[in-house]
C-alpha cells in the first residue's frame, strides 16, 4: 500500500480465464455517498464504449464489514457510509483482443485503464498508484511489464508498484 488516494492492485491468479482480479483502496472516500464509474470512452477511439459489461460483482469494505453497493446506471456505483478507508473488490473479464479494452490468457496480459479501473468521483486529480502483482501460472514465467507510468517498486521490467498523477 503506498501514502496516494487512490490505490488499486491488479492480479491475474488464473490468467486461463481471461479475469484480473482488481481491489481499489480509497483514503477519505466521501462518507456519505463516494460515486465510482467507469468510463464510456477511451482517449483515440470515438464511439461508446462498454466497458462495464466486463465487471463482475462489484463489492466494498471498510475494514470486515461489508458495506451496500448500489448500481446507478450501465457504468456508475454509489457507496454510503464509508467512514474510514474504503476498499472496492470486483474482477474484469478480459478478453478483448483490441488497444481500447484488455486481454489477458497465458501468453499475455494487457489492458488500458479505462476498461480497468473504476474512477472514485472527486478524487479524479489526486495522484494514484497501481500495484501489478505477477501471475503465479507456470506458464506466465518470465513475463515483463511496460507501461508509462513512473515505477516506484519493483525491478526494470518487473511487476511492483507504478504512479500516476491523476486518474
Amino acid at each position: 500500500m503506498t501514502d496516494a488516494r487512490v490505490h488499486f492492485e491488479i492480479s491475474a491468479p488464473k490468467p486461463a480465464s481471461h479475469v484480473f482480479q482488481v481491489r481499489m483502496t480509497i483514503q477519505k472516500p466521501d462518507s456519505v455517498e463516494q460515486i465510482l464509474s467507469l468510463p464510456a470512452w477511451i482517449p483515440g477511439s470515438y464511439l461508446l464504449r462498454e466497458f462495464a459489461k466486463n465487471l463482475g460483482p462489484v463489492t466494498a469494505y471498510v475494514g470486515d464489514q461489508p458495506l451496500p453497493v448500489q448500481k446507478i446506471d450501465r457504468n456508475t456505483w454509489a457507496v454510503r457510509g464509508a467512514e474510514g478507508t474504503l476498499t472496492m473488490a470486483y474482477e474484469v473479464y478480459a478478453w478483448d483482443l483490441s488497444v481500447r479494452s484488455a486481454h489477458l490468457d497465458q501468453t499475455h496480459g494487457y489492458y488500458n485503464g479505462t476498461s480497468v479501473c473504476l474512477m472514485a468521483h472527486g478524487l479524479e486529480g489526486e495522484r494514484h498508484t497501481v500495484e501489478l502483482l505477477a501471475p503465479t501460472d507456470a506458464k506466465c514465467i518470465g513475463w515483463q511489464v511496460a507501461t508509462t507510468l513512473k515505477r516506484l517498486s519493483g525491478d526494470p521490467w518487473g511487476f511492483g508498484t507504478f504512479e500516476a498523477p491523476d486518474y
